[in-house]
């Protein structure tokens, strides 16, 4: 299967609190496993192994980022250690 053929597809409607994920690219099958998710081969290729995988999770753990001019916008703390940043704020507050 070739790279372009490796879609990753996430479907959800109004009436359902869960997303259905789906994907044929491994490296996203075993990101979800190792999130937590329970991933369950759902085709296989006829020498048997795995091609296309499929969980289910609540809508809230997907996220929209914001984009402008087709990139995505960097948060304020991008790259900075957050429990260094916490430590500073806790330090800030007290003052």
């Amino acid at each position: 299967m070739t790279k372009a053929e490796q879609e990753t597809i996430l479907r959800w409607d109004p009436s359902s609190p869960t997303i259905e994920m789906g994907t044929a690219n491994p490296r996203v099958a075993r990101a979800w496993s190792k999130l937590g998710f329970d991933v369950r081969i759902q085709d296989r290729a006829r020498d048997g192994t795995p091609r296309f995988w499929r969980t289910e999770g609540a809508r809230d753990c997907i996220r929209f980022r914001r984009v402008a001019n087709g990139q995505v916008v960097k948060r304020a703390n991008a790259g900075k250690n957050l429990s260094m940043y916490r430590k500073n704020l806790v330090r800030t507050r007290a003052a």
